[in-house]
Protein backbone atom coordinates (compact mmCIF):
# COMPACT_ATOMS: atom_id res chain seq x y z
CA UNK A 1 0.00 0.00 0.00
CA UNK A 2 0.87 3.33 -1.23
CA UNK A 3 0.86 4.78 2.74
CA UNK A 4 2.41 2.23 4.17
CA UNK A 5 5.18 2.69 1.95
CA UNK A 6 5.75 6.60 2.51
CA UNK A 7 4.74 7.47 -0.49
CA UNK A 8 1.08 8.97 0.65
CA UNK A 9 1.34 11.08 4.06
CA UNK A 10 -2.44 10.41 4.73
CA UNK A 11 -1.55 13.47 7.98
CA UNK A 12 -0.43 16.56 5.71
CA UNK A 13 -3.41 15.51 3.53
CA UNK A 14 -4.94 19.18 1.97
CA UNK A 15 -7.71 20.21 0.12
CA UNK A 16 -6.59 21.19 -3.84
CA UNK A 17 -7.52 24.82 -4.29
CA UNK A 18 -7.39 25.80 -7.94
CA UNK A 19 -6.97 29.37 -8.84
CA UNK A 20 -11.00 30.61 -9.95
CA UNK A 21 -12.18 27.52 -8.10
CA UNK A 22 -15.87 27.84 -7.19
CA UNK A 23 -15.25 24.66 -4.61
CA UNK A 24 -16.99 24.62 -1.76
CA UNK A 25 -19.43 27.32 -3.27
CA UNK A 26 -22.87 26.49 -3.28
CA UNK A 27 -25.04 27.39 -6.42
CA UNK A 28 -27.98 30.04 -5.83
CA UNK A 29 -31.72 28.84 -6.21
CA UNK A 30 -31.67 30.42 -9.74
CA UNK A 31 -28.65 28.82 -10.90
CA UNK A 32 -30.00 25.70 -9.53
CA UNK A 33 -32.82 26.29 -11.69
CA UNK A 34 -30.96 27.77 -15.04
CA UNK A 35 -28.86 24.21 -14.56
CA UNK A 36 -32.09 22.05 -14.06
CA UNK A 37 -34.05 23.82 -16.93
CA UNK A 38 -31.00 23.54 -19.60
CA UNK A 39 -30.55 19.60 -18.84
CA UNK A 40 -33.87 19.01 -18.92
CA UNK A 41 -34.09 20.49 -22.24
CA UNK A 42 -31.50 18.79 -23.47
CA UNK A 43 -32.51 15.74 -22.22
CA UNK A 44 -35.82 16.26 -24.34
CA UNK A 45 -34.48 17.96 -27.42
CA UNK A 46 -31.78 16.16 -28.36
CA UNK A 47 -31.50 12.42 -28.94
CA UNK A 48 -28.14 12.18 -29.28
CA UNK A 49 -27.33 13.32 -25.63
CA UNK A 50 -30.53 11.57 -25.05
CA UNK A 51 -29.32 8.13 -26.57
CA UNK A 52 -25.19 8.38 -25.19
CA UNK A 53 -26.56 8.89 -21.53
CA UNK A 54 -29.13 5.89 -21.90
CA UNK A 55 -26.00 3.76 -23.01
CA UNK A 56 -23.46 4.95 -20.33
CA UNK A 57 -25.72 4.23 -17.75
CA UNK A 58 -26.76 0.86 -19.30
CA UNK A 59 -22.68 0.10 -19.63
CA UNK A 60 -22.24 1.09 -15.85
CA UNK A 61 -20.71 -2.24 -13.84
CA UNK A 62 -23.56 -3.77 -11.82
CA UNK A 63 -23.78 -2.51 -8.28
CA UNK A 64 -23.23 -6.08 -7.11
CA UNK A 65 -20.19 -6.50 -8.99
CA UNK A 66 -18.85 -3.11 -7.45
CA UNK A 67 -19.28 -3.84 -4.01
CA UNK A 68 -17.59 -7.34 -4.02
CA UNK A 69 -14.82 -5.62 -5.62
CA UNK A 70 -14.68 -3.12 -2.98
CA UNK A 71 -15.45 -5.74 -0.33
CA UNK A 72 -12.40 -8.43 -1.57
CA UNK A 73 -9.97 -4.86 -1.20
CA UNK A 74 -10.49 -4.34 2.09
CA UNK A 75 -10.50 -8.04 3.30
CA UNK A 76 -7.25 -7.68 1.99
CA UNK A 77 -6.37 -4.65 3.65
CA UNK A 78 -7.18 -5.78 6.71
CA UNK A 79 -5.47 -8.75 7.14
CA UNK A 80 -1.92 -6.21 7.16
CA UNK A 81 -1.61 -5.61 10.86
CA UNK A 82 -0.69 -1.98 10.29
CA UNK A 83 -3.54 -0.94 8.32
CA UNK A 84 -5.83 -2.76 10.82
CA UNK A 85 -3.76 -0.64 13.73
CA UNK A 86 -3.61 2.43 11.89
CA UNK A 87 -7.74 2.36 11.52
CA UNK A 88 -8.13 1.03 14.86
CA UNK A 89 -6.51 4.04 16.58
CA UNK A 90 -8.20 6.45 14.08
CA UNK A 91 -11.86 4.42 15.01
CA UNK A 92 -11.31 5.26 18.51
CA UNK A 93 -10.98 9.14 18.17
CA UNK A 94 -13.89 9.58 15.59
CA UNK A 95 -17.16 11.36 16.81
CA UNK A 96 -20.02 9.43 17.69
CA UNK A 97 -23.19 9.80 14.82
CA UNK A 98 -24.66 12.65 16.93
CA UNK A 99 -21.69 14.41 17.01
CA UNK A 100 -20.82 15.92 20.56
CA UNK A 101 -24.61 15.24 21.64
CA UNK A 102 -25.02 13.76 25.20
CA UNK A 103 -26.73 10.23 24.60
CA UNK A 104 -28.81 10.25 27.34
CA UNK A 105 -30.31 13.75 26.87
CA UNK A 106 -30.61 12.71 22.95
CA UNK A 107 -32.30 9.58 23.76
CA UNK A 108 -34.74 11.31 26.42
CA UNK A 109 -35.82 13.83 23.63
CA UNK A 110 -36.66 11.53 21.03
CA UNK A 111 -38.66 9.78 23.90
CA UNK A 112 -40.40 12.66 24.76
CA UNK A 113 -41.52 13.65 21.43
CA UNK A 114 -42.60 9.79 20.08
CA UNK A 115 -44.47 10.05 23.71
CA UNK A 116 -46.11 13.02 22.28
CA UNK A 117 -46.63 11.47 19.03
CA UNK A 118 -48.64 8.24 20.57
CA UNK A 119 -51.19 10.54 22.65
CA UNK A 120 -52.02 12.12 18.89
CA UNK A 121 -55.39 10.33 17.86
CA UNK A 122 -54.38 10.76 14.35
CA UNK A 123 -51.06 9.65 14.44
Amino acid sequence: AKWRNGEIDVSKRKKRELPGSRLGVPHTEETKDKIRKALKDKWSQDKKYREKMTLKSSKQTSKKDIRARISNTLKEKWKDPEFRAYMMERMKTRKSIAGTVNKEEHRRKISETMRKKWQDPEY
